[in-house]
């Protein structure tokens, strides 16, 4: 389990954008890439890493 820390207000835009690109490329150019309700997909994966480690990780890499 992580320990919530505050994102920057830069970190947390920045953490947006990257979501917004998944959803829009993921979802929307690439649909036939995978199920969207597959866990694996690209999209599912980073709300997942997201989760278990935090936002602020999940930007990191």
């Amino acid at each position: 389990m992580f320990v919530a820390r505050q994102m920057s207000p830069e970190r947390r835009r920045e953490w947006q954008e990257l979501r917004g690109f998944f959803d829009f490329w993921e979802r929307r150019l690439f649909p036939s890439f995978m199920p969207v309700d597959d866990p694996r997909h690209p999209a599912n994966a980073l709300e997942q890493i997201a989760e278990k480690l935090g936002p602020s990780k999940a930007l990191q890499g």
